[in-house]
């Protein structure tokens, strides 16, 4: 069977037919991955894609071919490790590293719904980011129980400062690397937050800050060094580089990063600030930092459908437009989204009021409706107006200004 259509599916078809094996090629499966039920009873083997179209291209002459399997033995996966490709990758809206950390997440066992016919429970496997959701969940639930007086934030900033990096693997694909249950159980230092958004380095001289708190979750008196390694141009500077923190006692940090010469023309640069305490383990907090101007342009093919139109609410004047953007660029596809996309009203100079703010907007067709009101809900008087749009960028700068004008009749 290809690859092409549902293993699973076909799988089990072919078992009830009563076939004595099913063969399957062209697609890569993890081990268990067919999650199939303990009604298939038959051997099912995965070949090689080569070897698989041999294979099918001599039952299609009518020939007999046999395939040979080898005595089994065990060998090493050479994908362990690493993060899967179905995992998710990129920055948050306001350019922190995203995802805060990651879990297993291919091949976990668990449980099915329902029984077997002879009403044994079902077992099985799945593989999928709600899978490592799940992981991460139990997690947090056995570091809450083992240690009850943590704060939520404390909890998150454990498991996430204490998990291990993978080498070779962006931060941006692994945030700060995977879950390590028993390294968060024995933390004894907390950040908020626990990754950090710079934004965008635009040109030589740039700087940006972001205030960070720690706080001592463990019994003892700890002296704190913050440990900044900087890339790609970038210094990173901590105000104060050390802290005393008596047991819960907080502190709060000012990182500031500067870049020294011209950006690269895209891509990113990327770390992590470790805090460490004597006699403890460092706590990680990820962060990237991303190059090139600001996106200049983030709204486009306005349209509104009538400029002149009489106050309704049931046949409302629709405004058109697009925000945000997906550039291609030599590092790959760029998303420019939107933090924010204010529309205002305004006649002669003076400004009415903000109509709506739409946040966290990814790149869009956004269409809103003009009835004839003011913010407050009262109909406009006849005369000229004027719709301002205003787009703030993620990465922060000046927003993007639009002016549209109608007419009330």
């Amino acid at each position: 069977m290809h690859g092409s259509k549902d293993p699973q599916l076909v799988t089990e078809y072919a078992a009830r037919a009563g076939v004595a094996a099913v063969v399957l090629y062209g697609t890569q499966l993890p081990a268990g991955g067919l999650g199939l039920d303990e009604g298939v009873n038959v051997p099912v083997l995965s070949l090689p894609l080569r070897i698989g179209r041999l294979a099918a291209t001599a039952v299609r002459r009518d020939e007999h071919p046999a395939i040979s399997i080898g005595v089994p033995h065990v060998a090493l996966n050479g994908t362990s490790g690493e993060v899967a490709p179905f995992s998710s990758r990129g920055l948050a809206f306001d350019g922190r590293v995203k995802p805060d950390l990651i879990a297993p997440g291919v091949v976990l066992a668990t449980s099915e719904p329902g029984a077997n016919d002879d009403g044994t429970p079902r077992f099985g496997t799945v593989n999928g980011s709600s899978g490592a959701a799940a992981v991460v969940a139990g997690a947090a639930a056995v570091l809450a129980q083992a240690r009850p007086a943590l704060r939520g934030l404390d909890l998150r900033s454990l498991l996430t400062g204490t998990a291990r990096s993978l080498r070779e693997t962006s931060v941006t694909a692994q945030g700060a690397g995977l879950l390590d249950l028993g390294a968060a159980s024995a933390g004894e230092l907390a950040a908020d937050p626990v990754s950090l958004a710079f934004g965008r380095a635009e040109a030589d001289g740039w700087h940006a800050t972001q205030e960070l708190t720690l706080r001592n979750v463990s019994s003892r008196r700890l002296l704190v060094r913050v440990h900044a390694p900087g890339e790609g141009g970038l210094l990173i500077d901590s105000k104060p580089k050390w802290v005393r923190l008596k047991p819960g006692g907080h502190a709060t940090l000012q990182l500031e990063v500067r870049l020294r010469g011209a950006p690269p023309t895209g891509g990113s640069a990327e770390g992590a600030v470790l805090l460490i305490a004597r006699g403890a383990g460092p706590l990680k907090l990820p962060w990237v930092v991303t190059f090139g101007p600001a996106p200049s342009d983030l709204i486009s093919e306005i349209g509104l459908s009538s400029s002149a139109f009489k106050p309704s609410d049931t046949t409302p004047a629709v405004l058109s437009l697009r925000a945000g953007n997906v550039l291609q660029a030599p590092a790959g596809t760029q998303v420019q989204p939107l933090a924010r996309l204010d529309v205002e009203l305004w006649r002669d100079r003076k400004r009415l009021g903000l109509l709506t703010s739409l946040r966290d907007l990814p790149p869009a067709r956004v269409t809103l409706g003009l009835t004839g009101r003011n913010p407050n809900g009262r109909v406009l008087r006849p005369g000229t107006y004027q719709i301002r749009l205003l787009a703030y960028s993620t990465s922060g700068g000046p927003p993007t200004r639009r002016t549209i004008a109608f007419r009330i009749k």
